[in-house]
């Protein structure tokens, strides 16, 4: 159980670390256009795709982080329950 715990949190991570750099490039791709270095309609084309990936990836974070921790509320809940039910 631990075990699968660290390599959800790895997952996350490094999820995490892949929407940022997500993030920076469509930020990249903004400094590029203004810096005259692509056309517009480039710009937009790959912009467009590269926010969409962005904020995607953004999302996935959001709900795998919501689902860790409900996921660990729900033991520390179990290990209080059994923690304070008697033995027979």
């Amino acid at each position: 159980v631990v075990a699968n715990k660290q390599s959800l949190e790895t997952i996350l991570a490094l999820l995490q670390a892949d929407a940022a750099t997500s993030d920076e490039n469509s930020e990249k791709l903004a400094q590029d256009f203004l810096d005259k270095k692509l056309e517009a309609e480039t710009f937009v084309e790959d912009y467009i795709l590269q926010r969409k990936e962005a904020h995607l990836k953004k999302v996935k974070v959001e709900k795998m982080t919501d689902l860790l921790q409900s996921r660990s509320l729900s033991r520390r809940t179990q290990s209080a329950h059994h923690a304070s039910t008697p033995s027979l």
